[in-house]
């Protein structure tokens, strides 16, 4: 995202840009309902990309979620980054959340997601609409993950790219950056291939904005030479395990490589997670529960008096125990992860980070950092 408003910004100033984009551009008119075809055209690996010990999937989608205060806060006090508190950044979120259409007044829940929502109501958990950016449209199409059939979805290909196309700039779409160059210690340019390898294109340029994400950027500025401690390390990752209820009777619709390892504190946060939303299951009316954990069978409820008090009675609570007995370790459940972030984080020093304050490289002048990979932290939001 952070890239297409330099893109914009920079072309409506005036100055000549182009952007090299890895994936291919598709119209809303292209938009397959093929899951299949539509993973395969627009997620990284085909939504299939894993860490190196095969212990997590990664996928990464786009969410429209401001950063919290007390993130904001830590950022500013402990990476010494006091932008992150000013009244200019939250003016900032104001305009980008405005330019995209940001909103959760219009949000209608297809059957699923009323479930979770009503469950977590009925259980007082604190819950609430997570905002889409369709401005202010009801937006239910349910095929959003495989393109926008109805153009309703302002993404950046319809706002800021196309603010930067009308303002002059162009695209490369098909594209894969092996490196940026570089005279002396400053960037030149970046030398890139297109039509799958077969073309080599070189490209000069004063100021090079590096936009691959948490798990590309790193590995680009690698090749490129720059050789910060910090680049490739400190990633930070949102992860996600999973729960599936059966409700009777009724209708519920140079590659990169990554190393993570889930701290103590995250499992023991995964597996309440995993115990909150079999509660919510249960409450909603579930009588099989299921998570991912790989030597756990689900739990069924049968008997009148489990099904009259399905989140308390013995049975569901003697399971629970066992997924706490379990608990999250890899390779023992399935774990997705919804964000990268962090692995080229942001820093008042060479030593606290790999990008200074403004996102420029402290190896290399003119080389810019713009995506997630420069957050100091993971952003706490899923």
């Amino acid at each position: 995202m952070f890239v297409v408003l330099i893109a914009a910004e920079l072309a409506q100033a005036g100055h000549r840009v182009l952007v090299l984009e890895k994936a291919v551009y598709f119209h809303p008119a292209d938009a397959s309902f093929n899951e299949l075809q539509g993973f395969w055209d627009h997620y990284e690996s085909a939504a299939l990309l894993t860490s190196e010990d095969l212990s997590m999937m990664l996928l990464a989608g786009s969410a429209s979620l401001p950063p919290p205060h007390e993130l904001c806060h830590e950022w500013a006090t402990t990476y010494n980054l006091p932008y992150f508190k000013s009244q200019a950044f939250q003016d900032a979120i104001s305009t980008v959340c405005t330019r995209a259409g940001v909103s959760a007044e219009a949000v209608l829940h297809n059957v699923p997601n009323q479930v979770l929502l009503d469950g977590a109501i009925k259980l007082g958990y604190p819950v609430e609409a997570v905002p889409q950016n369709t401005n202010g449209h009801v937006h239910e199409c349910g095929f959003c993950t495989l393109g926008c059939p109805y153009g309703e979805k302002q993404g950046s290909h319809v706002t800021w790219l196309r603010d930067a196309a009308d303002a002059g700039a162009k695209f490369v779409d098909g594209c894969y950056v092996d490196k940026v160059t570089y005279v002396k210690d400053a960037a030149s340019g970046v030398e890139a291939t297109v039509l799958n390898g077969s073309v080599r294109l070189v490209v000069k340029a004063k100021t090079v904005v590096c936009c691959a994400g948490s798990l590309h950027t790193p590995a680009l500025l690698l090749r490129s030479g720059l050789r910060n401690p910090n680049i490739g390390r400190h990633l930070r990752l949102h992860p996600v395990v999973t729960v599936h209820g059966f409700f009777p009777h009724k209708q519920v619709q140079s590659r990169p490589r990554i190393h993570f390892q889930l701290g103590t504190k995250d499992g023991q946060s995964l597996v309440e997670g995993l115990v909150a939303g079999i509660k919510v299951l249960l409450a909603q009316g579930a009588v099989e529960v299921n998570t991912t954990q790989f030597h756990l069978p689900p739990l069924r409820l049968q008997s009148k008096e489990d099904l009259a008090n399905p989140v308390e009675c013995a049975t569901t609570q003697r399971w629970i125990a066992q997924v706490r007995a379990l608990g999250a370790v890899q390779n023992s459940i399935g774990i997705l992860n919804a964000h990268q972030m962090g692995s080229c984080r942001m820093g008042s020093t060479p030593e606290m980070g790999a990008v200074n304050p403004d996102g420029e490289t402290w190896d290399m002048r003119g080389l810019y950092v713009a995506d997630a990979s420069l957050f100091p932290t993971a952003s706490g939001v899923k």
